[in-house]
C-alpha cells in the first residue's frame, strides 16, 4: 500500500541560516550602550555564543541580561550609589571603565544567569526573582533594589512596556512589518535584519520540489521554535502572548514558500493551545510531542485550528494513556502506512517527531520514523550522534537520501 508521507523542516541551522537575530541582538545591545553615554562599549557574536554556552537561547533573554549587567558593572566602576531609576534617565552617564572592563565583566556574569534555576519562569524574570530574594548576596548585588531592574527584567517580551524587546523587534522585523504587527510606529525607521542576514540553505530544486508536491505526494510543514501569527480564525484580542510574530513567515518568504504551499507551526501556534490550558510557556514546543504532532496534522488538513485542537485531544489521550478512541480516523485510513521525516539541526525536534511518531503508533497506525540531522555545532552534532541520527552537511544532502531511499507517491 502507498504511504502517507510527511516531512517536518526546521527553520534556523536547517532551512535558513540564522543571522537575523544575532546582528539585531548586538545592534539593541550598542545601541543602549551608546544612549547610556558609552559608546566606547560593545557586544559581538561572542558575547551571543557565551550566553548560548550557558543555555539562554533567545535573543529576546540576552538583551536585557546584558543590559541589567552593564548597570551592575557601572556602578561597581563609577561607585555610583544613588539609583539609576529608569532607562530614560540613565542616558547620557559619564563614560567610565574600559571595553575590556566590560567584557571581563559581562563573561562570568553570563554563566552565574545560566546556573540560576528557572522554575518554569523566562531568564529574566528568574534572575529578577533572585535578585528580591537575596538582595545584597544576589547576583545584581549593586542594583538588587534599584526600580531600573525591575523594568529591565519585568514584562520583557511586552513590546509595549519594555523599551529593550520594543528596540529589538524594529531591529528584528524592520519598522515596516512591527507597524503592520503592533498597529502604532516604533522610535526609529529600521529594516528588517531577519530580511538581510538570513541566508536560505534549501536549494532551488528542492524549493521548488517540495512546494509543488506538498498536499498530494508528500505533506510538509515547517517546525519552529520562532514566534509566527496565531491561526486563521483566532481573534489576536483573546490571546495575551507577545510571541505572537511574524517571524517565521519571514523565513518563509525569504525561502520562496507561500502560506499555500508550506505551512507553519511555531511558537505563535502553541501559545494559543497554552494559554488556553492555563500551561507555561512553551510547554507544548519541541521537544514535546504537541509540537510535532500538530505539524503533520496541519501539513494534511491545511487547517491549523482543527490541527491544534485534533493534537490537543490526542495528547490528553496520551496522558491518560487510554487509545480506546481514534481522533484521526477522519484525518488518515488506520491502514495507511506513515513514512515521518525529520530534517533537524538539534535533538528537540527530533525528540518531539520520535515521540508523536510513538503516539501514533498507540493509536494503531504503522510508523515508519526517520531522522536527518544537519551538522551545525559540535556540540549538537554530538547529542544527535548519541540518539543514532545520521548526520547530512546540509538540508540538500539529507533530501537527496531521502527522496532516494523509497518512493513518496
Amino acid at each position: 500500500m502507498t504511504k502517507s508521507v510527511f516531512i517536518l523542516l526546521d527553520i534556523d541551522g536547517v532551512l535558513v541560516r540564522p543571522g537575523g537575530y544575532r546582528h539585531a541582538f548586538i545592534n539593541t545591545v550598542n545601541y543602549f550602550l551608546a544612549f547610556f553615554g558609552q559608546s566606547h562599549l560593545s557586544v559581538d557574536e561572542k558575547i551571543a555564543e557565551k550566553f548560548e554556552f550557558a543555555g539562554i537561547q533567545a535573543e529576546w533573554d540576552m538583551v536585557p541580561l546584558t543590559i541589567a549587567a552593564f548597570f551592575d558593572w557601572y556602578a561597581v566602576f563609577s561607585q555610583r550609589t544613588e539609583p539609576f531609576g529608569t532607562v530614560a534617565n540613565a542616558a547620557q552617564l559619564i563614560p567610565v571603565g574600559t571595553a575590556e572592563d566590560f567584557i571581563a565583566f559581562l563573561n562570568p556574569k553570563i554563566l552565574e544567569y545560566g546556573e540560576i534555576p528557572l522554575n518554569d519562569e523566562i531568564y529574566p524574570l528568574a534572575v529578577l526573582n533572585h535578585c528580591r530574594q537575596e538582595k545584597i548576596k544576589s547576583i545584581l548585588s549593586k542594583i538588587w533594589a534599584d526600580p531600573i531592574l525591575s523594568e529591565i527584567l519585568d514584562n520583557t517580551q511586552n513590546v509595549h512596556a519594555s523599551v529593550l524587546f520594543r528596540r529589538l523587534e524594529n531591529e528584528i522585523l524592520g519598522s515596516k512589518i512591527f507597524y503592520e504587527t503592533f498597529g502604532f510606529w516604533p522610535e526609529a525607521d529600521l529594516s528588517s535584519s531577519l530580511e538581510q542576514f538570513d541566508v536560505p540553505l534549501i536549494s532551488d530544486f528542492y524549493r521548488e520540489k517540495i512546494g509543488d508536491m506538498n498536499g498530494g505526494a508528500i505533506h510538509a510543514c515547517m517546525m519552529t521554535a520562532r514566534p509566527n501569527l496565531l491561526p486563521t480564525g483566532v481573534d489576536p484580542d483573546t490571546v495575551v502572548s507577545h510571541r505572537i510574530l511574524p517571524e517565521a513567515e519571514i523565513a518563509r518568504k525569504a525561502i520562496g514558500w507561500s502560506e499555500e504551499n508550506m505551512p507553519i507551526v511555531g511558537v505563535g501556534s502553541l501559545c494559543y493551545v497554552e494559554e488556553k490550558k492555563h500551561l507555561p510557556k512553551d510547554a507544548y514546543l519541541k521537544p514535546h510531542p504537541f509540537h510535532a504532532l500538530t505539524a503533520i496534522l496541519f501539513a494534511l488538513c491545511k487547517d491549523q485550528l482543527r490541527a491544534l485542537e485534533t493534537a490537543e485531544t490526542i495528547i490528553e489521550m496520551w496522558e491518560r494513556q487510554d487509545f480506546s478512541l481514534n481522533p484521526l480516523r477522519e484525518l488518515i485510513d488506520i491502514h495507511q502506512p506513515l513514512r515521518l521525516a525529520v530534517f533537524e539541526d538539534s535533538i528537540i525536534g527530533i525528540k518531539s517527531c520520535r515521540s508523536a511518531g510513538e503516539i501514533l503508533s498507540a493509536l494503531g497506525y504503522s510508523v515508519t520514523a526517520e531522522f536527518y540531522g544537519i551538522a551545525t555545532t559540535a556540540e549538537k552534532n554530538g547529542l544527535m550522534t548519541a540518539l543514532g541520527v545520521s548526520l547530512y552537511p546540509d538540508v540538500n544532502s539529507g533530501l537527496d537520501v531521502f527522496f532516494s531511499s523509497e518512493a513518496t507517491a
